[in-house]
């Protein structure tokens, strides 16, 4: 009896491992003076690309901007030729 109460959690635990979860990966970009419309555009299409996840951006009050892109890490290289193609140079972390 005490086996069968476990085996829920068992398969809680596994539930990651089944459904074949992939390991995010993430690149920074920086911008130089950019306007918010395009901010939000290049947002869209950097969210558009297969693998991505989540894409963060932060517009500095200089109008510079930053940019955070969280990604399958198979799909992150994608991802990373879109933003440079859109003029955003990645920061090495």
């Amino acid at each position: 009896m005490l086996g069968m109460r476990r085996l829920p959690l068992l398969l809680l635990a596994l539930l990651p491992l089944i459904a074949g979860c992939a390991t995010r990966a993430t690149a920074t970009f920086s911008h130089g003076p950019i306007a918010e419309t395009q901010i939000l555009n290049d947002k869209k299409m950097l969210e558009a690309v297969g693998g991505v996840d989540q894409v963060i951006i932060r517009h500095a009050l200089d109008g510079t901007a930053t940019l955070q892109i969280y990604a399958k890490e198979g799909d992150l290289d994608r991802a990373i030729a879109e933003a440079q193609e859109l003029g955003w140079s990645r920061v090495r972390n």
